[in-house]
């Protein structure tokens, strides 16, 4: 069962919204402490939508529905949040599985309709479940959570907007980066500094949250798994967050400590997927492409894993995504749709990266893989993505693996 770790694809393509799955133990098969160093809490108050869901719970799958994210509890039951046609708009829908997407049914949300598809996004564009009962919706357009299942939601009210979400272990966490300062008018005042993002927590039963001052400013860039979390620090500008000389911060009690790993971050930042306590796969940015990189120590160091073949490095361009299925095995997106960088094939590892395969080709020669993660070390997800004329650019379709990513195949989403 899934962590509830998610690949950074939305920050390395905006329009992209994808929340991912891990593998490793249950949600809730491991006890996490609560911090005993949190300073502030945040309240939450009863969902308020300005207008009702317009696609309710227990209907049939909307026509039309596209994808935007994903997320697993188990290798049968998923949900995946995104958007249909509602009349001359579009709205919120949320469509759940619990026979291994077999069939699929819809699920209320807060938000309703939200614009005319070309020219305005959704207000809620991710989607994460710890386990069946308790999961959480969050975008521009506030940050709602579910106890039972999705069938009430509650507005959590918090000091900016979720730039990352992740469950492990009971516990929620979420990067929350507070509002940029704004000037009255263009060219009477100086921007300050914009406030740093921090590390918040939660039980996942409940909406208790509470900042994590131990891990100090950091990164939307982080992972869980039980009570372990990897995640960047960072530097704030009054342009936003800087990532030059970052640093890895590594708790093993679910974020009441840090320790700071010796190594600086290569490149630019990573995205993180840990397959044990101790394997830490890695994909780091640098200029105009990414690099595969593994940990054996939990992150204290990482080695860029290759040559792809022969004494080439091993790299992929820019906006890439790689999950670890294990300490052996893991599979990466390869590229970005719509340019030049699009028709690759998701390839994949099954050495620790000392060699890399095609497993799945390009459907296209325009569109791209974007791997969304592992739910064990079996069964993992991805989204071939194409170019459209909706107000994302984009068309997602699922495919899932069952054997490790050797081999994949579409997942219609249907009633």
């Amino acid at each position: 069962m899934p962590k509830g770790l998610s690949r950074m694809v939305a920050l390395a393509l905006p329009s992209l919204a994808l929340a991912a799955c891990s593998n490793g133990a249950s949600a809730s098969s491991v006890s996490s402490p609560t911090s005993t160093t949190s300073t502030a809490r945040v309240a939450s108050t009863p969902s308020r939508p300005s207008s009702p869901p317009a696609l309710p719970a227990g209907n049939a799958v909307p026509a039309g529905f596209e994808p935007l994210s994903f997320t697993a509890v188990s290798t049968t039951q998923w949900w995946l949040l995104g958007f249909a046609p509602c009349g001359p708009k579009e709205c919120e829908a949320l469509v759940s599985t619990t026979d291994k997407g077999a069939t699929f049914t819809s699920v209320a949300v807060p938000g309703g309709a939200f614009g005319p598809a070309s020219t305005q996004s959704p207000a809620l564009s991710q989607v994460r479940f710890a386990d069946p009962e308790d999961g959480w919706l969050w975008g521009r357009g506030g940050f709602y959570a579910t106890h039972d299942g999705g069938a009430s939601w509650t507005a959590i009210s918090i000091p900016g907007v979720v730039s990352a979400l992740h469950a492990s272990a009971g516990a929620v966490y979420a990067v929350i980066t507070p509002p940029t300062p704004a000037c009255a008018s263009i060219g009477t005042c100086v921007v300050p500094t914009t406030p740093g993002a921090n590390l918040w927590r939660a039980d996942a039963s409940g909406n208790d949250w509470r900042r994590l001052p131990a891990a100090g400013i950091v990164s939307p860039f982080f992972a869980v798994r039980g009570a372990s979390i990897w995640i960047m620090d960072a530097t704030f500008t009054p342009d936003g967050w800087a990532l030059a000389n970052s640093r890895l911060l590594h708790s093993t009690d679910g974020g009441a400590t840090f320790v700071t790993e010796p190594q600086a971050v290569p490149g630019t930042f990573c995205s993180y997927s840990p397959v044990s306590d101790a394997v830490v796969w890695a994909d780091c940015a640098g200029g105009h492409f990414d690099f595969a990189y593994l940990s054996t120590d939990a992150g204290v160091q990482f080695v860029q894993v290759g040559p792809k073949t022969g004494t080439t490095p091993y790299m992929a361009p820019a906006g890439s995504v790689l999950d670890g299925a294990s300490p052996q095995i893991a599979v990466e997106s390869y590229g970005l749709p719509g340019g030049p960088d699009g028709g690759h094939p998701l390839i994949r590892t099954i050495d620790g990266g000392a060699n890399w395969q095609a497993v799945e080709p390009a459907l296209d020669s325009s569109g791209a893989w974007f791997m969304i993660g592992f739910t064990t070390p079996e069964v993992g997800y991805a989204f071939w993505t194409t170019r459209t004329s909706s107000w994302a650019g984009f068309r997602n379709q699922l495919w899932r693996t069952t054997d490790a990513g050797a081999t994949w195949g579409p997942v219609p989403i249907q009633s």
